[in-house]
């Protein structure tokens, strides 16, 4: 046992909370043709249980999960994660906020929605030691709350989740390549590349 304590011990806790950390999405195609996000599972740093999430007013089925709706926030989040993706990632953008935008935006309800830490926050991600949505700490922001003027910035805080260990399906298919990640955001942002 006094074994095991020591190798733990002598772990860098960044190296540690990379290796903990995992974010699997789940997309499906809508009604209307667009892809939502349906289920996530996330597994991180405070927490190493697995916290599953689907989408709906309720878990339903899903047995001990947390539940979302398809809100701008949301729908922002499944934006920042898909552009994080190592294989969007391209050497003059990796310096560049994810996602960016005015009042209104996408951009600006995931910004509201960290400040005001609704239950999907919680039902996803978990909370941190302090009680917080866990996702506050997964997000990096850049004028939150827009007080200057312009525009917020988000990004992935990489040093907690990082792009590697994110994986994404669509209808239940691991998606491997920057084509059909591009697709895929195509489909949630409804603009051409």
């Amino acid at each position: 046992m006094n074994e095991i304590v020591r190798l733990y011990l002598n772990i860098n806790p960044k190296d540690h909370t990379k290796l903990m950390t995992e974010l699997i999405l789940w997309f499906q195609k809508s009604w209307a043709g667009s892809c939502e996000l349906e289920r996530t599972m996330f597994t991180g740093h405070p927490s190493t249980i697995k916290i599953m999430s689907v989408r709906g007013k309720n878990s339903g089925a899903y047995k001990n999960a947390g539940s979302f709706q398809w809100t701008p926030g949301v729908k922002a989040l499944a934006i920042i994660f898909l552009k994080a993706l190592p294989q969007n990632l391209q050497e003059n953008t990796i310096c560049m906020p994810l996602l960016e935008g005015e009042r209104g935006s996408l951009a600006a309800s995931l910004d509201y929605a960290l400040d005001k830490q609704p239950a999907w926050m919680y039902s996803m991600f978990g909370t941190d030691s302090n009680g917080n949505a866990y996702l506050r700490k997964l997000i990096l922001r850049s004028n939150s709350g827009i007080r200057r003027g312009g525009s917020v910035a988000l990004s992935l805080n990489d040093r907690l989740l990082s792009p590697q260990s994110i994986e994404v399906y669509f209808k239940n298919i691991l998606l491997k390549n920057a084509q059909e990640v591009g697709r895929l955001l195509q489909s949630i942002t409804g603009l051409t590349a």
